[in-house]
């Protein structure tokens, strides 16, 4: 059995067990060069993978990508180290490729090896087609998103302009690998981004791919449903239609010419079913059957995973309720129960679970935020008692916090044992909800979903008697964080303090690949206004009187602590107290230190809410 390895950045080839390896690349460079595998940009915002490579159906061949950071910026931070070393006497300094926004991205080229003749090894590198290189400003101003062997003699490639505002599926054909376009993709509007990131679906024999586009639903604007692009005429049609989103295409069965995919319901965006819908289109309105639909089913946020043949699929129940596991065939028939979690059913039956409300708030221009409670246990809208609330918030583009998927987090023990409420709300620049309302913030990060999150509180502030109106903070991590304190910052009537972890504070700090996506450039041709009407830093004066804390790793790989410390600095040019936490050596995820991190949450908020002082009270 042949096999392909990575070493230090370089590709291997094995013929056999035991047999000679042979080097397929030899210009790694750790750090620098990478083969096979992605760099920090690739793996973290393009191809969420750590690796970049594809075998050929038949094994004879490789595809895989080689990345160049050498003139991509480099970030440098400190690391310390064990405390306990008393060798330990000098930080050392770490280094990684960051390409920030506005600045130099690596370069990523495409190559296929054919691997029977492996002493020598040919390399083709598979370039975009015109289309794309038509798009670029720089040479190498582009992405790939996605690839995919269709057979032995082709791979489907997706590409995308840097600017993220194109994007062309094509198919690339041994021997030289010229690509060919079969589609390309625009925003239905100017105000908008492209995000064909997903695996391509083939049909029968290859001659048809399956994939999600916007399809425009009236005035609610474009949802993403399932289309089919024909190979040789290029044609496009869609399987699906409705106000609700397609969220991943699982299987296509060729014996029944059918699609599998899991999607919203038309206005419950907090569910996820499984649906089947057959790949030819009719005339008629398309006949989608729901295969976790059905009356005595409890479940309402499911995943599923096929097997090969997708004769059989793993059904994951993941919510509202403790999930179960079980394997059904494709006629929906359970085939065997893999896991009830009945330890954790039992576990949580025995414990005072908090209350929980979804609604909706009108928000501006005809939206409607979605907004999720969590309510004290021996709460009563007929007694006076009133409750601190908190609000934890997510914000970017095209997330979702208010679903039915089951969890027990923090949010689950303030509101159980502390009495406090604890809400999420998903508001202008949320994902699910039709394109028109996620692409709200597009090259203006730091508004509407900000404005929503302070209107919606006010809302309920408001009309909920239960709510102290003069207990009320917010709180969020990453890009949450920067929405935390642009709300602090923006408002002086609805939150009393904020909590940022790892904030964005200037997104010219931030990555390129991510940033530019919905901010364009720093350019002054471009979005450099829009880039400094987000700045926190340039919102210092804003957060006199205002009590926030201040939460980062010093490792932190995505959000730089650069972001924390300059953000800091500006608020001490001003002569503003603020409370900070740093954690050293950790990263972004905090993972190591979670349990200290809830705990200076929760006092700093206990202290905000009972109107203790504290030397960086803000006043």
């Amino acid at each position: 059995m042949s096999k392909v390895y990575v070493y230090q950045n370089n590709i291997y080839y094995i013929a056999k067990v035991n047999g000679t390896h042979y080097a397929v690349t030899k210009n790694g460079v750790e750090g620098v060069v990478f083969n096979g595998i992605p760099d920090w940009l690739y793996e973290e915002e393009i191809l969420k993978s750590n690796s970049a490579l594809w075998w050929s159906p038949d094994g004879n061949q490789i595809c895989f990508a080689t990345f160049n950071d050498t003139n991509t910026g480099i970030y440098y931070y400190n690391w310390y180290g064990s405390h306990n070393d008393t060798t330990n006497v000098l930080a050392q300094l770490k280094s990684m490729r960051y390409p920030k926004a506005g600045h130099e991205n690596p370069t990523a080229v495409l190559y296929v090896v054919d691997v029977r003749s492996p002493s020598r090894i040919l390399h083709r590198d598979v370039k975009p087609p015109r289309e794309v290189q038509d798009q670029l400003v720089h040479v190498w101003d582009y992405y790939f998103t996605s690839v995919q062997w269709i057979n032995t003699r082709s791979i489907a490639v997706i590409w995308m302009a840097r600017s993220q505002n194109y994007s062309v599926v094509t198919q690339c054909t041994g021997q030289l690998w010229y690509c060919q376009m079969i589609y390309d993709q625009r925003p239905p509007s100017r105000k908008g981004w492209v995000d064909l990131y997903d695996p391509l679906v083939f049909g029968q024999n290859g001659k048809s791919w399956f994939l999600k586009l916007p399809r425009a639903e009236g005035i609610s604007g474009h949802y993403k449903h399932i289309a089919v692009v024909h190979n040789e005429t290029r044609y496009v049609e869609f399987l699906t239609e409705g106000k609700f989103d397609v969220t991943r295409i699982v299987a296509y069965h060729e014996g029944s010419n059918t699609i599998y995919f899991l999607a919203t319901k038309a206005n419950r965006t907090s569910e996820r079913h499984l649906y089947s819908v057959p790949a030819k289109k009719s005339k008629y309105s398309p006949v989608i059957k729901c295969l976790t639909c059905q009356e005595g089913y409890l479940c309402l946020y499911n995943n599923a995973v096929f097997s090969p043949n997708v004769e059989y699929y793993v059904l994951e129940c993941l919510g509202p309720g403790v999930p179960k596991i079980e394997i059904r065939s494709i006629y929906n028939q359970t085939i065997n129960v893999l896991d009830t979690n009945s330890d954790l059913k039992i576990r949580v039956e025995q414990r005072t679970m908090p209350q929980i409300r979804t609604f909706h708030v009108p928000i501006t221009e005809g939206y409607k935020a979605q907004v999720r409670l969590l309510l004290p246990p021996d709460l009563a809208d007929n007694v006076a008692s009133q409750y601190p609330l908190v609000v934890y918030v997510d914000g970017s583009p095209g997330s979702q916090l208010v679903t039915d998927e089951f969890g027990i987090h923090w949010g689950t023990y303030l509101s159980g044992r502390r009495n406090c409420i604890y809400a999420w709300i998903d508001g202008r620049g949320s994902g699910l909800q039709g394109d028109r309302m996620t692409h709200e913030i597009y090259y203006k990060l730091g508004t509407a979903e900000v404005e929503d999150q302070i209107h919606v509180i006010r809302y309920l502030r408001d009309n909920l008697p239960f709510i102290h109106p003069d207990h009320i903070g917010i709180w969020g991590r990453g890009y949450g964080g920067f929405v935390a304190s642009s709300a602090l910052a923006a408002d002086y009537t609805v939150f009393k303090c904020a909590v940022a972890i790892a904030p964005i504070t200037n997104w010219i700090y931030y990555s390129s690949a991510y940033t530019e996506r919905y901010m364009g450039s720093p350019l002054p041709q471009d979005n450099l206004k829009g880039y400094e009407r987000a700045s926190l830093i340039k919102k210092a004066p804003a957060f006199r009187g205002k009590k926030i804390l201040i939460m980062h790793g010093t490792a932190d790989a995505s959000v730089h602590i650069q972001h924390s410390t300059m953000f800091m600095k500006a608020l001490t040019e001003e002569g503003i107290l603020f409370q900070t936490q740093i954690y050293t050596d950790e990263n972004h995820s905090l993972k190591n230190v979670r349990r200290h991190m809830y705990r200076t949450m929760e006092e700093f908020f206990t202290k905000c809410f009972t109107n203790q002082k504290d030397e960086y009270d803000g006043t």
